[in-house]
């Protein structure tokens, strides 16, 4: 295509929630499509296979509905495009095999295959899934635990660097958390010297430093007991601890009084609170404690910075060792594919910046129009790797290229694993001229209750200001007020608190951080029993027939949300809308059962579980001899099988369902290759399944499982839990542009160092703006109903919190600021759940499916557990058919002439119209010398070309559709079928629809055959029916319509294959 694009050729989209990005980036695809673009031609990247699929979808139904439109006449004008619908949709659905349309980390994956020897890799690699890279991090931990040696002795200083002398239980139990949070952000930044290295220290810890800590204690010691005389003796009793504070764990009060009034410009102390006394020293002794304060502040950075080190030194060894694992295996997780490109040189720093400009430059050529699904989730290590090849599209003089992209920095919610929303703006400013800049803020998604709510909450600058402080001015500098495009639907939206009547700390605020997971899963909540009320009597989702979403912001919220609903018997509740197939039904504990006694004959409790089954004891002795060979000839999935395949009984639709799910997850770890039951039974236990939205039943989940979903009804809870800085590495900027990492000091000693104190603002700054992000996330998955349930604040609480910024902020705080205008009512009688807003009418909005159509959000199909796996139909040759199957199984000349029935093939396809080009290059071949297997098989093929009975083939009209070697993927009578047509002549009539089709299939049997055509036709008869239908699916033709006729190549004859009726 050479023509320039009749669009912006370079657009970025602002897009709010449920506005519809994914329904612009299709547009966009169409569009291209539609001016000519190959389909290979084009990259659009998303972050999960479900929007891909989706994206495919929208693109696929747009273009049948484009076509549709050209044939009644009332299509667009067709002067703005290169060609029609239908030929645009065909020319996608012919390129479907090369199509990039991609998630970012197959993407990735794409350009590693590119060049796996440059980066270290076999060619052949190998992707693990998230099973396989979890195990190999594992496995690679204990090695580091097992040696000993100079190994053993760098791990063993590492780790007392670590700890700094505090006690933990194990090893293992300081290490694995390390490395799981802290891995990312070594790879991302790999030079030692910047965790916590010198330049740093020196920033940090200037010259003239308190190092005798005894003496300046017995100077403090001498002016106290002059001062404070009735307090010697306590404040003596504190010395062992006052001076080994080196920043570990929560300070004593003391501690942190003397801290909170120390004046580092000052270098003294003033007044503070020792045993409820207030003490205000004298100058002279104020300076004293201003030099104990100094002494703590510059002991805890020197150990910051020591940790640190060990840190690294941890993640340094953790590293080299998974390189050199991931090269010797041959294997990679999707995580390292940026990684090994920026190593290459994609960062400007990598092993060879030359070499990388060659493969970029080799992929530069293979692809002309980026799209972009989700940006602000886009990692900056992510994009450095792809901003070469997408900055130059970018840049280019040429108007045949484009690049857009549809992002939200509102949702971008996965900043803890790298996702960089000021990516966007930057690429806009850096970009500024060559790039169209577009907002959408119509949600297709929400009716207009909702959206009222979500205004009104986020649309306050004021109150964003005020509480988020520089994180709120850069929320509302780009906030637009939404709308609904669903103006005939009125929908329903409140705010509630419970507990009103009570004094207590709220559930959440009276929680520490570290509280026991255990302990703080048995505490209750008001909300508790306010939410199951509201589920039972306002909701109703099975009565109503609605999806419902309960969404909370942490796991363990989650779980013991779950648990209480579960025990409210609110109907079904599932939680983080996943469940365990393995393990959460007598089919998935029996399965286990009968795996655990195989592989531990002596485990009498799996053996009992068996026996007490309606297998009997009479299986497990069958079992006992047969177990480990099905296992190994047919894979977990025929162990599944044949366990399930002997129950005597008849199961129920529940245990039908759950069955099928474990066949798939046995069908899904088989792909691995491993037959090792001890993983396989960890992988059946922990392995969940996602539920697609499920109508009438409760799911409890996190927001950011609950992202790119929607629901009917959806109540918001875990409102009142304080906000705090979840990042403990903390970015600090040094003079000269440098900068270093370090594992952040408690606040109170972060605050009291400049450098410290705005790297720590920096990172609140981002955590306050992501927890606004989650909380915007949370509101807009709501389609018809919204309920933002709090925990009321104490009465003291309240009365305090308007003068009074010393408590932990709360999402609380920002609701009753922006939706608490007046005073409450009761939501239900003497209930102590008050209603604080309400928009709409409770229990008469429309279903959204009566809502008009808007094409943002059609109604689909739910997606499948799992992928299908693939049913690979090979030709059914004699040696695999019946008797013979056995007797030739080794058969001499087996392989080569499945070989020599290769090359025909290939042969065959080269040629679409017995034309006299096509003709001299094959008959170049077949005369060859010396003769081969390829000229033989190029012989062959001519033969049956120039053939007077099969020459007919490759003589066709003009205007016949030819498909040649051309693979499809089809759901047959619940089959997933993959396969080749070797040859199909599609026949149109007038209108341009398909009127007939003959099927040809190719066969170079070369044994004779004891029923001649009969033979031929009883032994591919299964193989070509099956073909058959799903031409007759791709078609919309009836099965009559499709001649299906076998070419035995060798002795040139046409062997036709009746259809299934006329056959009968």
């Amino acid at each position: 295509m050479g023509e320039s694009l009749p669009m912006d050729r370079c657009c970025l989209i602002r897009a709010s929630a449920g506005t519809g990005k994914t329904e612009e980036l299709a547009r966009r695809m169409v569009d291209l499509l539609r001016c000519g673009v190959e389909p290979h031609r084009i990259v659009a990247v998303t972050f999960t296979r479900k929007a891909a699929a989706e994206i495919l979808d929208r693109v696929l139904g747009k273009l049948v509905e484009q076509a549709e439109a050209d044939r009644a006449g009332a299509g667009e004008d067709r002067g703005r495009f290169a060609r029609d619908a239908l030929t645009s949709l065909q020319a996608f659905l012919a390129d479907l095999p090369r199509l990039q349309l991609r998630t970012i980390d197959s993407l990735f994956q794409r350009i590693v295959r590119v060049c796996p020897i440059e980066l270290g890799l076999p060619e052949s690699f190998q992707l693990m899934d998230e099973l396989e890279a979890r195990e190999l991090r594992s496995s690679l931990l204990a090695e580091m635990l097992r040696e000993g040696g100079e190994a053993g002795a760098m791990l063993a200083e590492a780790v007392s660097r670590l700890t700094q002398g505090e006690e933990r239980k194990s090893v293992w139990m300081v290490l694995d958390p390390l490395i799981s949070q802290f891995w990312e952000a070594y790879q991302e930044e790999p030079d030692r010297e910047r965790w916590g290295g010198e330049a740093l220290r020196r920033a940090l810890i200037p010259d003239g430093r308190e190092t005798d800590g005894e003496r300046l204690w017995q100077e403090i010691a001498r002016k106290w007991s002059l001062q404070v005389p009735d307090r010697s003796d306590d404040w003596e009793r504190l010395r062992p601890l006052l001076l080994a504070y080196r920043g570990n764990g929560t300070p004593h009060r003391l501690i942190a009084n003397l801290l909170e009034s120390y004046d580092p410009a000052a270098g003294s102390c003033g007044e503070f609170y020792f045993q409820r006394k207030k003490i205000v020293p004298n100058e002279e002794m104020a300076r004293l404690l201003g030099r104990l304060a100094r002494f703590w502040i510059q002991n805890s950075l020197e150990t910051a910075c020591e940790r640190t080190r060990g840190l690294a030194s941890l993640l340094a060894e953790f590293h080299a060792r998974y390189r050199h694992a991931l090269r010797s295996q041959g294997r990679i997780a999707f995580s390292d594919a940026p990684r090994l490109l920026r190593e290459l040189g994609a960062a400007g720093g990598g092993m060879d910046q030359d070499l990388w400009l060659r493969i970029a430059f080799r992929l530069d050529s293979q692809w002309d129009h980026w799209l972009f699904d989700e940006f602000q989730d886009t990692s900056r290590s992510q994009w450095r790797a792809l901003e070469l090849l997408v900055g130059e599209v970018i840049q280019s003089t040429e108007e045949t290229r484009s690049v857009f992209c549809v992002g939200d920095a509102k949702q971008s919610i996965y900043g803890w694993r790298g996702g960089d929303r000021r990516l966007f703006e930057e690429i806009a400013s850096r970009y500024e001229g060559g790039v169209a800049l577009r907002t959408l803020s119509t949600s297709y998604r929400s009716q207009p209750a909702v959206i009222e709510l979500v205004n009104a909450l986020f649309g306050s600058k004021a109150a964003l200001e005020e509480l988020y402080g520089d994180a709120g001015r850069a929320w509302a500098k780009d906030w637009a007020p939404h709308a609904s495009a669903l103006r005939d639907a009125s929908g329903y939206s409140c705010y509630l608190e419970a507990g009103s009547d009570s004094d207590e700390p709220s559930w959440s605020e009276g929680m520490a951080d570290g509280t026991d997971e255990e302990a703080e899963e048995e505490r209750s909540s008001p909300v508790d029993s306010a939410l199951a009320r509201l589920i039972r009597e306002s909701i109703r989702p099975a009565e109503r027939g609605l999806s419902c979403a309960v969404l909370v912001q942490t796991n363990r919220w989650a779980r013991r949300l779950a648990d209480r609903l579960r025990k409210e018997r609110v109907g079904s509740v599932f939680l983080e809308g996943d469940i365990f197939p393995g393990g959460d039904n007598q089919l998935g504990r029996l399965v286990a059962a009968a795996l655990q006694s195989l592989v531990h004959p002596e485990d009498t409790l799996a053996r009992g579980w068996v026996q007490a089954s309606p297998l009997g004891d009479g299986f497990c002795q069958e079992w006992e001899k047969s177990g480990w060979r099905i296992l190994y000839e047919e894979g977990f999935q025929g162990v599944v099988a044949e366990i399930l395949g002997r129950l005597p009984t008849e199961l129920d639709d529940f245990s039908k369902e759950r069955a099928a799910l474990l066949r798939e997850m046995a069908c899904r770890f088989d792909q691995t290759g491993s037959r090792d039951v001890e993983r396989f039974l960890r992988y059946l236990r922990d392995q969940p399944v996602r539920l697609p939205e499920t109508v009438g039943a409760v799911q409890v989940m996190t927001v950011h499982k609950a992202k790119g979903l929607g629901f009917d009804a959806v109540v918001v809870t875990e409102l009142e839990r304080p906000v705090r800085m979840r990042s403990r590495l903390l970015e600090v900027d040094l003079p000269r542009g440098e900068s270093g990492l370090l594992l952040a000091p408690v606040k109170m000693i972060a605050s009291k160092i400049p450098l410290l104190a705005k790297a720590r603002e920096k990172a609140w700054e981002e955590e306050l703006f992501e927890r606004l992000s989650v909380l915007y996330v949370a509101l807009t998955r709501a389609r018809r109903e919204l309920y933002v349930l709090a925990e009321a604040a104490p009465a003291r609480r309240r009365a305090s919190r308007a003068g009074s910024r010393s408590t932990a902020l709360t999402h609380r705080d920002l609701l009753r600021r922006t939706l608490v205008a007046g005073e409450s009512r009761a939501f239900w009688p003497k209930s102590g759940v008050d209603l604080f807003f309400e928009r709409g009418e409770l229990g008469k909005s429309k279903r959204q499916e009566d809502v008009p159509s808007t094409g943002e959000e059609p109604e689909r199909l739910p997606p499948l557990a799992f992928p299908p796996r693939s049913v690979r139909l090979a030709p059914l040759a004699p040696s695999r058919s019946g008797k013979d199957r056995a007797a030739k199984l080794f058969a001499p000349g087996r392989a080569s002439g499945r070989e020599f029935g290769t090359l025909v093939h290939e042969m065959l396809a080269r040629v679409e119209r017995a034309d006299a080009e096509s003709l001299a290059s094959l008959r170049r071949i077949a005369s060859a010398l010396p003769s081969t297997t390829i000229e033989e098989a190029a012989r062959m093929a001519l033969g049956c070309i120039e053939s007077q009975v099969c020459g007919t083939i490759f003589s066709v009209p003009s205007d016949t559709i030819l498909w040649r070697e051309k693979p499809f993927e089809a759901l047959v009578s619940g089959r997933w079928i993959s396969g080749i047509f070797d040859r199909v002549h599609l026949f149109l009539d007038p209108n341009g629809s398909p009127a007939s089709v003959i099927l040809y299939d190719f066969k170079t049997d070369r044994e004779p055959l004891e029923r001649g055509e009969e033979g031929l036709v009883a032994r591919y008869r299964e193989q070509v029916g099956l073909y058959r239908a799903v031409l007759a699916q791709m078609t919309a033709l009836p099965i009559e319509k499709i001649r299906a006729i076998l070419v035995w190549v060798g002795p040139q004859r046409l062997v036709e294959v009746p259809p299934p009726s006329a056959d009968r």
